[in-house]
This record gives structure tokens, C-alpha cells and sequence, in this order.
């Protein structure tokens, strides 16, 4: 061993040399730059194969999809909500999801179960002991290994009247863990056309809608981005004639005004270099130029949870009997291999409110028609300096102004002032008048001067 080491020393030392006599440059000399092909990077050959077994998944029907994933009982060992068993599989809305399996729904009203609480549930204290927990076995061992290459569950927190994507908004959790979720709730309100916003408050306003039952397509809330997946899905169809497999089926959807695509499409192929991926990529980029378009205004009202996760390790190995108990298992009745693996085939989950304080985001109209009329007023005072007297005397004076034009159309307005003298009478005393001046004297009485020579008007006085 230590020959191979040395003699693996002595060449190392020289290469390095040698390699530092070639990188040295002369004083101003740039170094040639590697150019980049693109057809040099070669496809993932793991990315490839995830995509062939994803479109044979997606081949099967969605009967067959569900019996492959894991059941209710098998997955969920206990439910408890606020201190009350909701192990009921009634309480819980199944769905398939492409990459994830079977997929669990709690406390959602997009159902047709008995349920008679479904999305009404409220709580209205803080904190892990008033929280939803369950107890989740894996069951690792039932799926193949090919299919799955990770161990673990995926939990998406999401509004009552919403359908899940725990693709795009799941978190994941990993077994011998608890996880707890805080939660605190964001609601956002936009308003509608004329303002900027532009939004909408349900299907029938946007271009695709879902295909549920009436009831329950009327309960779920318009969101953009199921509504841009449709529109998207709609496009790869029509240009690429295959489905995307992670966009809502045709058939789960519909146009407006149209009867949704009952025929079975095939699900495309969605390797690197295949065609299908391909024309899906055109496709997008033709929507992010807007060459197509999709009629997906944002929504007036929207709800969103922002979640806190922490965990620890679960559980412990001595409360691994109770653990196994509440599951109703019999450690004695395991046999040695999978006792020890049962603790990395379980979790716990904790779901709970950490503060029932709401941040809500709510967008106003900049100017209503009480503050558009005081901002006008305060307009005009401070440029204008217009205030209420002021506009009164502007209307007094206009309505004088087309007293007087009026009464001069008609003749009457010179009746007011005194005739000219005639031609030939005699002047006034003190000569030719030239002009007449009119002035007060310091008494108040009037006076009038005739051609320069002033005469004071005697005081009036009222008789006896």
C-alpha cells in the first residue's frame, strides 16, 4: 500500500508542475474561452425514465390508478380532530395524483360525501393541543421500488373550497418524525373591472371552468392558476394532440359554452428530446408571447395559509409500544425484521392555527366619490383661490351681466340715464359746459361742477 501511495506521488508532483507551466500567460495576453454548444448536453437518462413510467401510469385508467396506490386504512392510523376520532374515511375525499399516489382530503366541501360537516369545521383557539393529528404507516414495503425512490408523505395545507395540487404547494415530511404545521391565514381582495385589477369572482367569467357535479362546481372558488393549467392542457391538445400529464385530464374541464372532450387522449411523452416535449415547450412559449392567449383574470377574493414546519424525532424508542398500540399492532406479532423497521415507516402530523390574528390585503379605489369632490374643492381653493363667497359673487355678477344684455336688447336700458341736452338750449350757469364732474364734499353731500365752477348741492331735509 505504501508503494502505491508513493509511486502515485512522484508523477502527481510532476504533472502539477508541468500543468503550471502551461497556464502561465505572457503580461497581456487573453486567455482562450471554452464556447458552449447546446448540443453537447445530453439527456438525463434518469429524467428520461421517470417520464416513460409517468406516462404509463398515466395510461392506466383511474380505477386501476387508485387500486395501485395505498388504501385508507392502510395509510391512516389514527385521526383525531380537536380531541374527537375522525378515522372515518367518509370524512376524507380521495384523488389520484400522477406523482404522489393516492391523496387524502380532510374538511373539504368539493365532495359528495355524508359528511354533514364538510367545510364548515371552525376552531377558534392557538396552539398543538387543538389541532389536527394523524398518524400516517407507509407501508413502504407494498410499492415497488422502481416506482418510488422516495420515503415519505406530502401534505399541502390549502382552503376547504379549493382542489388540492400537492405537486405544485405540498411539503414534504419523512418517516420516524413528527411534523407540525402553524398556520396563520392571508386573505387577499382585488376589485373588479373598471379598476386596474380587472378580476372576477367565479368559472363563469373566465374561459374554462370544471366539469364536477352543478352543486359542487358552484363550491369551488375560481383560482388563476387551475384556471391557466386548463387553458394550457387546452392548448397542448389542440396543437400537440396529447395531454400533459401534470394539468388537469380533458374531461375534468370544459370551455364555456362548450361540452367538455369526453374522447381519451393519450398522455404525451415527456422525454427531453421527444416530440411531444417538444411541442409542449412551443406551446408555452407561444403563451408566455401571448401568440395565444388565455382568459384567466385573477380573482376578487383569495385565501391563502402561510405555514410554519418544524420537527423532531418520533418516536422515541420507549414510547414505541404505545405508538404501536394506538395503531393496533402487537410488537409480539412482528417478526424481528419488521419490527425494526417500523418506526421508519411512520409519523405524525400536527395541523393547528399558531395565531387566529388574519393579514388581509384589501385594494381600495384611490379616490371615492366623497373624496374625488373634496379633493376637487381643495383643488380649486389652492390653485384658483376659489372659496364659497367668491363663487357666489361670480354667479351674482354673471347674472347681472345677462340682466343688463337682456334689458339692453330690448331698448330699456337707456331709459335709465338723463337725454342729452338739446342743440341751441342755454348753458348753465358759469359758462359752456365741457364736462360734468360729480364729487362727494366732506359733509356727504354731493357736489357737481359745471365747466370748472363747483356749486354744492343744498342738504335735504325732510319737510315740517
Amino acid at each position: 500500500m505504501k508503494r502505491q501511495v508513493k509511486s502515485q506521488t512522484q508523477p502527481s508532483g510532476e504533472s502539477s508542475a508541468y500543468l503550471v507551466r502551461r497556464k502561465r500567460q505572457e503580461p497581456g495576453e487573453v486567455p482562450p474561452e471554452e464556447e458552449l454548444n447546446p448540443d453537447d448536453f445530453s439527456a438525463s437518462e434518469a429524467y428520461d425514465d421517470k417520464m416513460k413510467e409517468l406516462r404509463f401510469f398515466m395510461e392506466l385508467k383511474e380505477e386501476h390508478r387508485i387500486n395501485i396506490g395505498i388504501t385508507f386504512h392502510d395509510f391512516i392510523k389514527e385521526c383525531t380532530y380537536l380531541g374527537k376520532n375522525c378515522k372515518n374515511s367518509l370524512l376524507f375525499q380521495m384523488s389520484s395524483s400522477p406523482q404522489y399516489g393516492n391523496c387524502f382530503t380532510f374538511n373539504t366541501n368539493l365532495t359528495d360525501s355524508q359528511d354533514p360537516l364538510a367545510g364548515k369545521r371552525r376552531t377558534g383557539l392557538t396552539g398543538e393541543q387543538y389541532s389536527l393529528n394523524m398518524i400516517l404507516d407507509l407501508k413502504h414495503h407494498a410499492f415497488p421500488p422502481t416506482l418510488v425512490d422516495t420515503k415519505g408523505a406530502r401534505v399541502q395545507i390549502h382552503p376547504s373550497d379549493e382542489v388540492p395540487d400537492v405537486g405544485a404547494s405540498g411539503l414534504n415530511i419523512y418517516p420516524n418524525a413528527a411534523t407540525s404545521f402553524g398556520i396563520e391565514q392571508l386573505t387577499i381582495q382585488r376589485l373588479p373591472a373598471p379598476y386596474k385589477a380587472k378580476c372576477i369572482n367565479s368559472w363563469s367569467q373566465a374561459d374554462f371552468q370544471p366539469t364536477m357535479g352543478s352543486e359542487e362546481t358552484a363550491r369551488e372558488a375560481y383560482t388563476v392558476a387551475r384556471c391557466k393549467k386548463m387553458c394550457l392542457q387546452d392548448k397542448f391538445v389542440e396543437h400537440c394532440r396529447c395531454s400533459h400529464s401534470l394539468y388537469p385530464l380533458p374531461g375534468t374541464y370544459k370551455k364555456n359554452g362548450e361540452e367538455p372532450n369526453e374522447n381519451r387522449i393519450k398522455p404525451c411523452l415527456l422525454t427531453v428530446a421527444g416530440e411531444d416535449s417538444i411541442c409542449t415547450l412551443e406551446v408555452q412559449s407561444l403563451v408566455d408571447n401571448a401568440t395565444l392567449t388565455c382568459n384567466c383574470p385573477t380573482a376578487c377574493f383569495e385565501r391563502r395559509f402561510n405555514v410554519l414546519q418544524s420537527m423532531a424525532e418520533w418516536p422515541r424508542p420507549s414510547y414505541l409500544g404505545t405508538v404501536a398500540s394506538r395503531m393496533n399492532i402487537r410488537l409480539g406479532d412482528l417478526p424481528p425484521p419488521d419490527l425494526m423497521a417500523l418506526p421508519t415507516n411512520i409519523m405524525e402530523i400536527k395541523v393547528f392555527f399558531k395565531t387566529l390574528n388574519t393579514a388581509t390585503l384589501v385594494q381600495s379605489p384611490q379616490y371615492s366619490d366623497f373624496s374625488l369632490l373634496s379633493s376637487l374643492g381643495g383643488s380649486l381653493s389652492l390653485y384658483l383661490g376659489i372659496s364659497l363667497v367668491m363663487l357666489a359673487e361670480l354667479v351674482e355678477f354673471l347674472l347681472m351681466v345677462v340682466y343688463n344684455l337682456c334689458r339692453y336688447s330690448r331698448g330699456k336700458y337707456g331709459a335709465d340715464v338723463a337725454p342729452a341736452p338739446r342743440a341751441g338750449a342755454p348753458a348753465p350757469p358759469g359758462g359752456d359746459v365741457s364736462e360734468i364732474i360729480i364729487r362727494r364734499s366732506n359733509n356727504g353731500a354731493p357736489r357737481v361742477a359745471f365747466g370748472g365752477v363747483f356749486n354744492s348741492f343744498p342738504t335735504l331735509k325732510k319737510p315740517g
